[in-house]
């Protein structure tokens, strides 16, 4: 669920499936709980379930107005970039045997210019502060000063040492210019120009085939 390459492997057959077969496959996700995030990057699970996506939608309660919900775009690469559309849930009679039976159906309400990022993240600037990253930054370059960790041991120590949350730890990782390689089985991260004590496989060049 959470791992990258294996995620987009599945995912990536699926959509040239559907892509011969003209067919629309839809999936169902759940937010994680990253609120100081960007919408594409609010979806539970590797980020492979929004990079694979032709189109990634939002489905959430208007909070101005608790009898509206919004379909809120956070990708589309296959049709014109818009806002999204505002609906509401309604019922009506159908007639089934001469009896009237009521039914909900979906009230389209025309189409809307809020931003999915907006309404997951309430205005605030996208993307931990500064401060925090720097503070990472810090930390990382320490935890990585006699050489190689596992990927597994930094977000087990950045959180205990100094509750640095994976995603500002990726983005330390990112500013200090750390890199990433498989050794013995393990991912690691490394600091520019350390030398792994062990062979080391680069992941950052994908498997041929």
């Amino acid at each position: 669920m959470n791992r990258e390459q294996e995620v987009r492997a599945v995912l990536t057959p699926l959509k040239n499936l559907a892509a011969r077969c003209q067919v629309a496959i839809v999936c169902v996700m759940h937010l994680n709980k990253n609120s100081d995030a960007s919408a594409i990057h609010r979806i539970g699970g590797a980020v492979a379930f929004t990079g694979v996506a032709r189109a990634v939608w939002l489905f959430t309660e208007d909070p101005e107005d608790k009898t509206r919900h919004l379909m809120l775009r956070v990708k589309n690469n296959i049709a014109k970039a818009v806002g999204g559309i505002a609906y509401r849930t309604a019922v009506k009679p159908v007639s089934i045997d001469g009896v009237d039976e009521y039914y909900p159906y979906v009230e389209w309400l025309g189409a809307t210019d809020q931003c999915a990022s907006d309404i997951l993240i309430a205005g605030a600037p996208v993307g931990k502060p500064p401060v925090k990253v720097e503070d990472a930054k810090e930390w990382l370059a320490r935890f990585l000063s006699d050489g190689e960790q596992t990927a597994a041991d930094v977000k087990k120590f950045g959180w205990k040492d100094g509750k640095h949350s994976w995603h500002t730890l990726e983005r330390a990782k990112s500013a200090l210019g750390a890199t990433s390689a498989k050794i013995d089985g393990h991912s690691c991260w490394l600091l520019p120009g350390t030398i792994p004590v062990k062979r080391t496989v680069d992941l950052s060049t994908p498997p041929e085939g």
